[in-house]
């Protein structure tokens, strides 16, 4: 008999997205079949995990040389990104018109939400994302016309049938300063707890304390950030155990050895590099901060430079007791190794983070989302 189909569009840029509705699709396909569709480092991502995956056409934002968002590039690129997202559009329903999906869930990806609803298809929308904050505009007027438009954008995202955040529920909540701020959104929005494995790690017989350095994100923001880390890293590991992950998901899975540095391209197992660290520093995605509160680490967070999204993750974690935060353009690798000896030797950070942890563990997002799934399937 033929299993009911699953339609999953997933935003490309960076692992976070890929990577966690990967989890949920593990489950799901002991009873559907399940498909996606991406691109770049998700699609690529989801091939290796052994998923169908079909590549769709980029939209995205522009990011300089230095890593950093472009607003000047992104603005030049409207019409372009415009007529991308039609493309985007039309082959997301041209996929759904051939396999006949009952379901699509989308993470973060508008496009599938419209093309779904152009295909009578119900939909399910993953995202810790409903608005767009640009941390360096200050002024009064530029915050509301932010919100104007954060509003007027949450009514195409409205049109999906169900709306999950894979976050904590209020007070708790990590990407509260980009999703909970929408008057629109508050009484839909289901809070389904992280959406990450929380599995056994198997710990070192080393005596001495660990640091883990994970770069993630778009190639130009970490090829900024990959000299300073590497550098405070070399720094650091006649003291400590020193893990770097580049995050290139691209590169080899072997480990090789700088200065006493374990140095990895694409480290395979993130989560058992996080679960035995005493300190991690990291971008401020929202993946990366789930898997640090699970483990109940204390953290330094180096958001993207100019990216919204990760500078609010990083000031509501700060908030909470957990981590500390770094301008990655006012950072050198000395004040990087300072700031990690002042964190291993802060244990008020670990009271916080465990009374946190503590609230994640009464959700799994995982289970929770499966459990919708089939019910919407039903």
């Amino acid at each position: 008999m033929p299993r009911d189909i699953i339609h999953a569009s997933v935003y490309g840029t960076g692992l976070g997205h890929a990577a966690r509705v990967s989890l949920i699709a593990e489950k799901l396909t002991k009873e559907f079949d399940v498909y996606f569709t991406s691109w770049d480092d998700g699609a690529r991502y989801l091939g290796k995990r052994g998923f169908r995956v079909f590549d769709v056409r980029s939209v995205d934002i522009e990011w300089n040389e230095q890593g950093r968002i472009s607003f000047k590039g992104t603005v030049k690129r409207l019409p372009y990104f415009y007529s991308d997202f039609a493309s985007q559009i039309m082959q997301e329903r041209n996929i759904m018109e051939k396999l006949k999906p009952k379901l699509v869930i989308s993470d973060s990806r508008l496009s599938a939400i419209i093309a779904a609803k152009i295909m009578n298809v119900k939909t399910m929308l993953i995202t810790n994302q409903l608005r767009i904050s640009l941390p360096q505009i200050d002024s009064i007027m530029m915050r509301f016309l932010e919100r104007v438009n954060a509003e007027f954008l949450f009514t195409f995202w409205d049109q999906s049938n169900m709306l999950l955040v894979p976050d904590l529920p209020p007070p708790y909540t990590i990407s509260e300063g980009v999703v909970d701020t929408l008057a629109l959104s508050r009484k839909r929005l289901i809070y389904v707890g992280f959406v990450q494995e929380n599995k056994p790690c198997t710990l070192t017989n080393s005596n001495r304390k660990k640091v883990s350095i994970l770069v993630s994100g778009p190639p130009a923001s970490r090829s900024s950030l990959i000299p300073m880390v590497r550098a405070a890293g070399k720094k650091l590991a006649a003291k400590y155990e020193v893990v770097l992950s580049e995050g290139n998901a691209a590169g080899p899975s072997l480990a090789t050895f700088d200065s006493g540095m374990k140095v990895y391209s694409w480290c395979p197992d993130p989560w058992s590099e996080i679960a035995s660290s005493d300190v991690v520093v990291a971008r401020a995605g929202h993946s990366t901060i789930s898997q640090i509160i699970l483990a109940g680490k204390r953290a330094i967070l180096i958001p993207i430079p100019f990216h919204g999204e990760q500078w609010a993750n990083a000031k509501k974690s700060s908030k909470l007791g957990f981590a500390r935060v770094l301008d990655q353009l006012n950072t050198t690798p000395s004040q990087l190794v300072r700031e990690i000896e002042y964190v291993m030797h802060d244990d008020s950070m670990l009271k916080c983070v465990e009374k946190v942890r503590d609230v994640s563990l009464r959700y799994n997002g995982i289970d929770n989302i499966v459990k919708l799934v089939k019910k919407a399937m039903d």
